[in-house]
């Protein structure tokens, strides 16, 4: 695992923030937009979307706390957007 600064697993860090990103990009647009106009089966892909909130929200309170990136800048933003997206 890359750590940079303070033994923080920032790579880590950046690529879940990327999948929670994409992960909450799909529940609010793509889902209701395109994939439930043609099953109502995809609502089924609100379970495991769900089930990854606790986890997202661990990472939304460290950028918070500051520990999820060195820079406090990208912490702010990371921890602001996170925040707005939960």
């Amino acid at each position: 695992m890359a750590t940079q600064g303070r033994g923080l697993p920032v790579g880590l860090n950046l690529a879940l923030a990327g999948l929670f990103f994409v992960l909450l990009l799909v529940l609010y647009f793509v889902l209701p937009r395109w994939l439930l106009p043609h099953s109502s089966w995809w609502g089924l892909l609100i379970v495991p979307i769900a089930l990854a909130t606790t986890s997202y929200w661990a990472l939304a309170h460290e950028a918070m706390h500051g520990t999820f990136h060195p820079s406090r800048r990208v912490n702010e933003a990371a921890g602001r957007v996170m925040a707005i997206l939960y």
